[in-house]
Order: structure tokens, then C-alpha cells, then sequence
């Protein structure tokens, strides 16, 4: 027992195969064929009764320090918890040379490395069921809240829907059946959607703000090409123009170069 080899779960017909090699088991067995189960169920039976008390004296630990179990409970806590009690509740028994087994028990309990397993099963069998009861109720809880956000996607979904307050809401939604499942929690869901509704609406926001800057890049960046290719075509004319003006003077100055000659010609063919 001492060496936890032996449980309140264990049985004769599980543990007898592992004594054929013991000598003590054997001298007994020698003496009377039944004597060494007659033992093991005799210390079964110690050990069933040491358990029913140990589970009596913790329930009285448990009421008198009002300790609730709960899903996020640890056994370090718990301890904690009873520590004050259990050590009053040591000082209770008379003492005396050789402490009681209810005194171990409540000795045992002042430090975690000394607690009973019949604590730590309870304690773990006790968690369990709470946290599955929590996890449970928190699915069912879970479940209404997405009912409930359903139901005010059909009346607040807009950029101004965001000053409603829940006062305004209420009035608006209190006849749904999806409001009244809630209770006392559909205050905390609504601003809960309200929050999620303005980060949707900042989300939109950026990402139209982004779409507008590809789709239309900076007037700047476009007036440059504009403004160089004018000055451009500008100069060019300009060079055009200087061109066209210094043919015409040419053109001006042969046209009266010839007629200046002809004159001249003239006057050389006329009689005196």
C-alpha cells in the first residue's frame, strides 16, 4: 500500500500471478492454500475504510473553508485555499504521542508533496466535470451570440450605425427572439459587434484608400511628361519658324539681285 502497488481498484485475480514468486507468499500458501488471499482482502478492507474517512475529513474541509471548484481551479490553489482551515482543524484533536490517522490526514494537506492520492483523484474527478460543464455552457453561450450578432447585421451595418448606443438598440431589437436568449449578456454582445463593426469599417476604409491611390497616381507625376513634351514642341516650332524666316530673307534677297541685273542689261541695250 505504503508503496501505492496496491489501489481501492485493486482485485485478487489481477495481483495473485504477481506473488507465486514471493517466498513469503509461498511459506503462506504452504500453511493454508486460502491464507494469502484471506490477507489481501483483509488489507482491502483497511484500505476502503482509510479511504471512506479520508473522503469524510476532506468534504469537511471543503464545507468549512466554502471552496467552489471551478473550471480554471488548480490543486495548488486549492491548497492554498484550505490551508488556514486544515490547520485549525489539526489543532482540534488532543495531541498525543502518536498522531491519528485524522491528524496525519489534515498534516498531509499543508503541503502538496505530502497529499493523499484519494485528494488529488477527488480533486481531478471534480475538475473535470466542472470544466466540461463550463466548456459546455460557454458552447451553448457561444452559440447565441452568433444568433444574436446575426440578427444585428440586419439593422446596424453602415459607417453611421456606429453611434447607435445600446439604449437605441434595445428598443429596436428587444422583441427578437435571438435578444431574449441572451438575458443579461446581450449588452456585452452588442458592443462586442459594435467594436467589430468599426474595425470593418476602418478595413474598408484603407482599403479603398489604397485602391484609389493605384488606380490614380499623383497629378504631379502626370504633368511632368505634359509639360516637357509642350516645351518641346514649342522650341521646335520656334526653330521652325527661324528657319522659314531666314529661306524668305534668301528668296527676298535673290529675287531683287536678279531684278537689279536686268535693269542694268536694259540700259546696256538702249540706244543713245
Amino acid at each position: 500500500v505504503a508503496a501505492k502497488r496496491l489501489t481501492t481498484a485493486s482485485r485478487w485475480r489481477e495481483c495473485w500471478a504477481g506473488y507465486e514468486a514471493n517466498a513469503t507468499y509461498c511459506e503462506l500458501k504452504k500453511l493454508h492454500s486460502g491464507m494469502p488471499r484471506d490477507i489481501f482482502e483483509g488489507v482491502m478492507d483497511r484500505l476502503h475504510d482509510a479511504l471512506r474517512d479520508e473522503r469524510s475529513w476532506l468534504k469537511h474541509v471543503v464545507a468549512r473553508a466554502e471552496f467552489v471548484v471551478k473550471y480554471n481551479s488548480t490543486l495548488s490553489l486549492f491548497l492554498q485555499h484550505i490551508h488556514d482551515t486544515v490547520a485549525k482543524l489539526g489543532l482540534e484533536d488532543e495531541p498525543g504521542a502518536v498522531p491519528t490517522p485524522r491528524q496525519s490526514f489534515f498534516a498531509s494537506l499543508l503541503d502538496e508533496a505530502t497529499v493523499p492520492p484519494s485528494v488529488v483523484e477527488w480533486f481531478q474527478g471534480a475538475h473535470a466535470r466542472e470544466l466540461e460543464r463550463y466548456q459546455r455552457m460557454e458552447s451553448e453561450r457561444m452559440k447565441k451570440v452568433e444568433a444574436f450578432e446575426e440578427m444585428l447585421m440586419e439593422y446596424y451595418f453602415r459607417s453611421d450605425h456606429l453611434t447607435t448606443s445600446w439604449d437605441q438598440a434595445r428598443v429596436e431589437v428587444q422583441h427578437r427572439s435571438a435578444y431574449r436568449a441572451l438575458d443579461d449578456g446581450a449588452e456585452v454582445a452588442f458592443q462586442q459587434y459594435m467594436q467589430k463593426l468599426q474595425k470593418k469599417m476602418e478595413s474598408l476604409t484603407k482599403s479603398r484608400k489604397t485602391v484609389d491611390a493605384t488606380e490614380q497616381p499623383p497629378a504631379t507625376e502626370e504633368a511632368r511628361p505634359t509639360s516637357r513634351s509642350t516645351s518641346r514642341s514649342n522650341k521646335k516650332k520656334k526653330r521652325d519658324d527661324r528657319s522659314r524666316s531666314e529661306e524668305d530673307r534668301k528668296r527676298s534677297k535673290k529675287s531683287s539681285s536678279k531684278k537689279s541685273s536686268k535693269k542694268k542689261h536694259k540700259r546696256s541695250r538702249s540706244p543713245p
